[in-house]
């Protein structure tokens, strides 16, 4: 139990960590007076992506409940949450990417997101293994417990990686035929 707490504290000080990095980025943002722009077709795309994300989370919370309905413990209710929070978030990220929604018109710099992506996946990966030797295996009698939140991000962001990556390279494959 005090595991959980610990994991619990170090969990809440990393969110509250990028929460205050994004606030500062914000702010940053804010007084350059340089704005992310986005385009009427662009603006309807995320729209459209917002839609398709919440729609995913009912069904997955809907997916969840079945499952728990009928007793078939995949992982602990906590980790089927984030897991629910982290499929959202990569269906909107991936959709934004497809459809050139994800930059905004004066925003078009991917190849320093795409490094972003990696190094931030790579330390969750790193952090996910320091878990391991430190609170054991991220199963708990068959279910996912809090010590797979770190490599369960990882994978997360690593597909929205490896969607940036397929973009940007359908971009200059069209622009090389042009």
């Amino acid at each position: 139990m005090a595991d959980n707490f610990i994991y619990g504290i170090g969990f809440m000080a990393g969110l509250l960590g990028a929460m205050l990095i994004g606030l500062i980025i914000v702010l940053t943002k804010i007084h350059k007076k340089k704005h992310t722009q986005f385009d009427e077709r662009q603006v309807l795309a995320r729209g459209t992506a917002y839609k398709v994300s919440f729609f995913v989370a009912i069904f997955y919370m809907l997916a969840c409940f079945l499952v728990e309905l009928f007793e078939l413990r995949w992982a602990i209710f906590t980790v089927q949450m984030i897991i629910g929070v982290f499929i959202t978030c990569a269906v909107f990220a991936i959709m934004c990417i497809f459809t050139n929604a994800y930059f905004g018109v004066n925003q078009k710099n991917s190849v320093a997101y795409i490094e972003v992506l990696a190094s931030i996946g790579l330390m969750n990966t790193f952090i996910g293994i320091n878990n391991l030797s430190d609170w054991g295996l991220p199963f708990t009698d068959g279910a996912l417990n809090l010590n797979s939140i770190n490599f369960i991000a990882a994978i997360f962001l690593f597909i929205i990686d490896i969607a940036l990556i397929i973009k940007v390279i359908l971009e200059k494959r069209a622009s090389v035929e042009e």
